[in-house]
């Protein structure tokens, strides 16, 4: 899941301004290029954007599927939220990590 998460982030940072390269994103993400192109290609089938050749193309209505997913992701790490005191430091290193990612992403 935080490999798909990783490669949507970037995917959301890359396409703001239009298609991009298959390996800006591999290179944004730092996934392997068969994986990457394995989750590309499930994101397409999910409607979520449009490979062409070498680029990957998202538009408004794609890039709004993607946050969508991203914050199901978010969502569903609350639903995780711990019940005892011990796991509670792992959950919030997890939490943690998972915003950051998101925001050094989208803000770069």
């Amino acid at each position: 899941m935080a490999i798909e998460r990783n490669l949507i982030i970037s995917l959301l940072k890359l396409t703001k301004n239009g298609p991009v390269l298959i390996k800006d994103v591999n290179q944004d993400a730092r996934i392997a290029s068969d994986i990457a192109g394995k989750l590309l290609e499930k994101l397409q089938n999910e409607d979520m954007l449009y490979l062409k050749e070498d680029s990957v193309e998202a538009d408004s209505d794609n890039r709004l599927r993607l946050a969508v997913n991203i914050m199901n992701q978010v969502k569903a790490h609350y639903r995780n939220y711990p019940e005892t005191l011990e796991n509670f430091m792992e959950w919030k290193t997890k939490t943690e990590a998972l915003f950051e990612a998101a925001r050094s992403k989208l803000m770069d």
